[in-house]
């Protein structure tokens, strides 16, 4: 069987809508409900994921358990599966992770999707998916593989994307990044120099990642509070 798989609540909304409202031929479609820019990846039971995040300060409530039990087996009994990416840092660990799961010899196609623009205009989806499943190009499954498996051997609490690889950095990382900002910005609280963040780190991301950790890196530093 054919799955399509995202990775953000935006292109699952997305989808769905293709197949249900502008009959597109989705007819498996699967959202990965994990964040894996964070916490060890050695174990990817919802417990245990669960821990990962929240000793991160990154809320694990989007887990559900009984996709980290069933996603897996999904991926597993593909066929063909074409993964639509946001480009986020999350996104891209995440189409690894599938390439690992998927069986030897299954195509993998990758499809950018802006999933949050495709949504502004409601009425345009199904035109709009239908162009993107036009351009889908096919991923090197091996590469992947082998990117996830250097990824399980560094076993480190977080990832980022560079040069627009997947590569594992200390916890530590937005330390620096985040004193400038704190020494340089007029901020209140935890929360307002971690949504400055989420600008000013993306270069040294790859992208945007979950603000929650940005806020906890901060208050764990002494930069500010919760207020």
């Amino acid at each position: 069987m054919r799955v399509d798989v995202c990775f953000d609540g935006n292109a699952y909304a997305a989808l769905k809508l293709a197949k249900n409202v502008f009959r597109l031929d989705l007819p498996h479609i699967e959202l990965l409900c994990d964040d894996l820019t964070f916490g060890s990846l050695a174990d990817m039971s919802f417990d245990v994921r669960s821990r990962e995040l929240s000793r991160l300060h990154v809320d694990p409530s989007f887990l559900r358990e009984r996709s980290s039990r069933e996603f897996p087996l999904r991926v597993e009994a593909a066929d063909e599966l074409r993964l639509w990416s946001t480009g986020k840092p999350s996104d891209v660990l995440g189409e690894c992770y599938v390439a690992s799961l998927a069986p030897q010899g299954v195509p993998i196609s990758h499809i950018e999707v802006d999933a949050e623009g495709v949504l502004r205009d409601i009425d345009a989806v199904g035109a709009a998916m239908r162009e993107l499943l036009a351009r889908a190009r096919l991923l090197d499954a091996s590469r992947m593989r082998e990117i996830w498996r250097r990824m399980l051997a560094d076993d480190a609490s977080l990832r980022v994307v560079a040069d627009g690889m997947p590569v594992s950095r200390d916890v530590t990382y937005f330390d620096c990044a985040l004193r400038e900002l704190a020494t340089h910005g007029n901020f209140e609280s935890s929360l307002d120099l971690a949504i400055a963040a989420l600008d000013s780190c993306a270069a040294l991301a790859g992208g945007p990642i979950n603000l929650e950790f940005y806020r906890g890196r901060a208050e764990e530093l002494g930069l500010l509070t919760s207020g």
